[in-house]
């Protein structure tokens, strides 16, 4: 396992997106920055989910 992949670094990743995501809460965003948010959204819950199920190499 590369350092980036070790739970650590995953979780301290998690925990940065979650950070830069709410600085953006009630900022009213056009279609496409929607867009980019949500994908971004997901991409967090995708991240802790596989972080959850300790497949570190996808999260």
């Amino acid at each position: 396992m590369n350092d980036l992949e070790t739970k650590e670094k995953i979780e301290t990743d998690i925990c940065k997106l979650e950070r830069n995501l709410k600085q953006v809460e009630g900022i009213e965003l056009s279609d496409l920055e929607k867009e980019v948010y949500n994908r971004a959204v997901d991409y967090k819950n995708d991240s802790k989910y596989y972080l959850e199920k300790e497949d570190f190499r996808t999260a």
